[in-house]
């Protein structure tokens, strides 16, 4: 028998748009009654549906927000974007989910980057300080000296997402938490100039992104016992090779004075007819004198005329005596 919705659907419910095109992926919606198996649900232009239980799932209060999703009372697929979407029309592009960050770009410059706040994450747990990639820098540095063993920070996501400037931003905070001299500030700043010249090589500008990376990148940092940094590696691969101007050629190097060699013709000689193979030895076929002169009619030649030298001469008589008398 139907229920009253008082306790898990108090304060509504969300659905999926039946539009697949529609800006928002999820609708909300109050629940009126619902069983095990169905729910009736008064949709947002205020007609009443008979939808399956799992196809809702149930809303957190209005207003409810935190920077961890996992502290959510209802969590779901529905309930993370909310969360999300609220931080981030507060300007709280950062958003955690356990130890995983999430971020959302904004497309601007936010007071959110400096020294100053830098400071509020030394030697912070991860949730203690509002959700920041200053925070997750901070819990790989951490383990990495407690423990002694490499520390990965995995940075993934689609075209436009940001992860160019995130990877600034951690190894920034990288290179401030190792300052203990002038040496190692040097060297901390030269990795981070290191990015423009790899950006210059790999990177091109795309409908959805201006500067996109078209190429991946592995960057190792060296940390010494004491949590210096004492140097870096970077490795490049799948580099996008269709937006590559010019292609090296494939055979060996030579000088620069060298000419180049001419191509030969790739044209297959011509294979003679089965019918003109016998005895094993390929026999071209002959052309008379008067299929030549047919064909040279045919592609428009003009026809080679006798002339009047090559007219054939009598043959001489042969007689005993002179040349009988003309009368």
């Amino acid at each position: 028998m139907p229920k009253a919705a008082t306790d898990v659907f108090a304060n509504g419910g969300w659905v999926a748009n039946p539009e697949p095109k529609a800006e928002e992926s999820f609708l909300k919606v109050s629940v009126s009654a619902y069983d095990d198996k169905t729910a009736t649900v008064k949709m947002p232009d205020g007609a009443e549906q008979q939808l399956p239980r799992e196809d809702i799932s149930p809303a957190n209060p209005e207003g409810l927000t935190t920077q961890d999703n996992t502290a959510l009372i209802y969590l779901s697929e529905a309930t993370l974007l909310e969360n999300t979407r609220q931080r981030f029309a507060a300007n709280e592009i950062y958003t955690l989910t356990g130890s995983i960050l999430l971020a959302v770009n904004p497309f601007e410059n936010l007071p959110i980057y400096s020294e100053d706040i830098m400071k509020k994450y030394v030697g912070k747990k991860l949730g203690v300080a509002p959700s920041h990639v200053y925070g997750t820098a901070e819990c790989a540095y951490q383990y990495l000296k407690q423990s002694g063993k490499s520390q990965s920070i995995v940075v993934s996501g689609e075209s436009g997402a940001g992860k160019t400037e995130t990877n600034k931003h951690l190894m920034y905070y990288l290179a401030y938490r190792s300052k203990a001299g002038g040496g190692i500030e040097t060297l901390a700043e030269a990795i981070l100039q290191s990015n423009p010249v790899l950006e210059a090589f790999g990177n091109a500008k795309t409908s959805r992104n201006n500067n996109s990376s078209r190429f991946g990148k592995f960057i190792k940092i060296l940390i010494d016992k004491k949590g210096n940094i004492v140097g870096a590696k970077m490795n490049q691969y799948l580099l996008e090779k269709s937006r590559i101007v010019r292609r090296p050629r494939r055979h060996p190097a030579r000088p620069a004075h060298a000419a180049r060699p001419r191509p030969r013709p790739t044209t297959p000689p011509a294979t003679p007819p089965a019918d003109h193979v016998r005895r094993g030895r390929a026999q071209l076929p002959l052309v008379l004198p008067h299929r030549r002169r047919h064909r040279q009619e045919r592609a428009g030649a003009p026809r080679r005329r006798r002339r009047a030298d090559q007219v054939p001469l009598p043959q001489p008589v042969v007689g005993d005596g002179d040349a009988p008398d003309a009368g």
